[in-house]
């Protein structure tokens, strides 16, 4: 149907015994979100979250983004503990978010592609006086269509002429223009065709395989074990199952997820 070989392969990479933690989540809570969630989550590895719908799981994701502010609870990087009370906190924390809604979140749809990918980056490509350098953002945003094989007519057109799966790859090239030490995705391949869902699991694999943190919250059992090396369940805002990814197969996933 797309006119490419697409294979679904299990997920075998492993992060490395000695990689060092990036992210660690102590106690977190958030009043009518979650409450007490601890993990840890090293470089290199790809960390699942799912649950059913209302398990906290976004709340949960947004709050380590800066989103929201969480009540009570830690949350440090790379060993050190990190006030995260804003969206540009994460950000400068080395922290992505991929939202679920990426029309409403995580694009300008009626501002150009380039716009969309160089945002994040514009302090980078400032000049000594302030002035934004075209020419910079002009190279990075061609780089990033061109590495993630965004399909566009030209760089100048707004984001209402993609298709949601090129949309979304706009979405992580604007990330993947930083420095990033955790990258979050959330649903990171609804609403996108079965193309482009098997170029943003080979990416994120890359990624991973470069020394990135990833964490992948999805409610798609089969996206989560073919995607992950281990995966936590969340259920009523606390998590209640910790698994490698390697024990489970889709019907003891889905049991975990559901199952008083």
């Amino acid at each position: 149907m797309t006119g490419r070989d697409i294979q679904e392969e299990p997920f075998c990479y492993a992060a490395r015994p000695d990689a060092k933690t990036v992210l660690e989540v102590r106690g977190l809570s958030l009043a009518n979100g979650f409450a007490d969630c601890s993990f840890s989550l090293k470089e290199g590895e790809i960390l699942g979250i799912t649950g059913l719908l209302g398990s906290g799981r976004t709340e949960l994701a947004e709050a380590i983004f800066g989103y929201h502010k969480a009540d009570s609870g830690e949350i440090l990087i790379d060993g050190t503990k990190r006030e995260i009370r804003s969206v540009k906190d994460g950000i400068a924390n080395g922290i992505g978010y991929v939202p679920p809604e990426r029309n409403v979140q995580g694009l300008f749809m009626e501002q150009s592609i380039a716009d969309n990918i160089s945002i994040t980056g514009w302090k980078e490509h400032s000049g000594a006086l302030g002035f934004i350098r075209e020419k910079s953002i002009e190279e990075s945003v061609n780089h990033w269509v061109q590495e993630l094989s965004i399909k566009i007519n030209d760089t100048k057109d707004d984001m209402r002429t993609l298709s949601g799966g090129n949309a979304q790859k706009c979405v992580l090239a604007k990330w993947l223009s930083l420095d990033l030490k955790v990258l979050i995705l959330n649903g990171p391949t609804v609403g996108v065709d079965i193309g482009a869902k098997y170029d943003i699991y080979k990416l994120t694999k890359k990624l991973a395989e470069k020394g990135l943190a990833v964490i992948i919250i999805s409610d798609d059992i089969r996206e989560i074990l073919s995607n992950c090396n281990r995966v936590l369940v969340m259920k009523q805002g606390r998590l209640v199952a910790e698994r490698l990814t390697s024990e489970l197969d889709e019907a003891s996933l889905s049991a975990l997820s559901i199952e008083d």
